[in-house]
């Protein structure tokens, strides 16, 4: 049974709240009417799940508390609140919350509301402890190297073991994200859409006189549909179905416009037909690569445009791609000095997924200029493979 802590200074909410999660099979292990009890509180029964009010009197109030819980103790928090106004959106984005409950509550969008909630949070757990282990053991080899660094052979064979703990990794990473996304899909997804059938049938069924109870009806139904939208959003970052369904060249134009659309940057495409050229496997492994190269470059380039490139090289055999932008560029040597830090990690998996397919990853960089990486890989089945 998960355990809930409700913060609200109103009393009748609370109670509410309390009769509402507890008749769902929820176990309610707190209530504060204050942003500090709330820390307290949650220190001490450290509850799955939040529900937190966004209008709490003193300090801090509710989106401080929150960010407060979730900083330290990693708690997730969804915000609860009677107000539309934007400004207290805006301002409780910067809390990142797990997700919005609007006054009045209704019991299926409390549910639903709850339980992405928690999925969500196990989700970004196990993925986070994947990412750990990765990072630890990729650092504890990468010392075992450097230790050797003084025997040519010791060297070598360190690096083989690198590789392969780092492709093991990497493949099971893959794996557990697409199970993952799977389950999103398969199973929230389709017990959302059965839910949201339900509810239309409700809405054929009730009498013409019934009007406030069918926009109740209506609106839920909406909501459900937003639900449905955002479990494949997860789904698709987790595992790009994209791939399966148009092939790779899509699948990049796909990520390249949805992850620049909010930033203001264009991007701009030179793709030959590549994908019947590429098993599956390693059209994900690519896509992984372009993944972490524009998220980057979205997030750091300050560019104004995204240039992506997929070509059959002059060596038949070989295809070439490449991403590159307009932004203000990095210190590469600083980079490379300093491997341990995210960038620089995020540079080696890049490097390592393109040694899984047996190609090269290049990457420059000018500040001011911008930044270019080239993935060169073999075709599959020629004789370079």
């Amino acid at each position: 049974m998960h355990r809930i802590m409700i913060v609200d200074d109103d009393g009748f909410v609370t109670l509410q709240l309390n009769k509402l999660l507890t008749s769902i099979g929820y176990d309610v292990v707190g209530v504060a009417d204050s942003g500090k009890e709330a820390v307290e509180l949650a220190r001490d029964v450290r509850p799955d799940l939040i529900l937190m009010d966004i209008v709490l009197q003193g300090e801090p109030d509710g989106i401080g508390a929150a960010k407060e819980i979730m900083t330290e103790l990693d708690i997730p928090v969804i915000f609860i609140t009677g107000y539309t106004e934007t400004e207290f959106f805006d301002r409780a984005k910067q809390a990142k919350p797990f997700g919005y409950l609007l006054k009045p509550f209704r019991i299926i969008q409390l549910k639903a509301s709850i339980d992405i909630a928690l999925e969500k949070r196990d989700l970004e757990t196990r993925l986070r402890m994947s990412e750990q282990k990765y990072r630890r053991i990729s650092e504890e080899l990468q010392k075992e190297i450097t230790e050797r660094n003084s025997v040519y052979g010791a060297l070598r064979e360190s690096e083989k073991t690198l590789r392969q703990m780092s492709t093991h990794l990497i493949r099971a990473q893959e794996k557990e994200r697409k199970r993952v996304a799977l389950e999103l899909h398969d199973e929230l997804g389709q017990a959302l859409s059965l839910l949201k059938l339900k509810i239309g049938s409700v809405i054929k069924a009730l009498p013409q006189d019934q009007t406030e109870l069918k926009n109740e009806c209506k609106g839920m139904s909406s909501y459900i549909v937003q639900m449905v939208e955002n479990v494949r959003r997860l789904s698709r970052d987790l595992s790009p179905r994209i791939i399966e369904d148009l092939g790779l060249s899509s699948a990049l134009r796909w990520l390249a416009e949805s992850s620049a659309r909010h930033m203001d940057i264009e991007p701009l495409f030179e793709m030959d037909d590549i994908d019947s050229l590429l098993s599956p496997e390693a059209q994900i492994t690519l896509y992984r690569i372009f993944q972490e190269a524009i998220t980057n470059m979205v997030k750091y380039a300050k560019a104004t445009r995204i240039w992506i490139s997929a070509r059959k090289g002059e060596i038949k055999n070989i295809l070439t791609f490449i991403v590159k932008d307009n932004g203000v560029g990095f210190d590469l040597e600083h980079f490379v000095g300093h491997i341990s830090t995210e960038k620089g990690l995020g540079l080696a998996t890049m490097n390592e997924r393109a040694n899984m397919l047996g190609g090269s990853f290049e990457i420059s960089s000018q500040k001011g200029i911008g930044t270019t990486i080239t993935i060169s890989v073999p075709i599959e089945g020629s004789s370079n493979s």
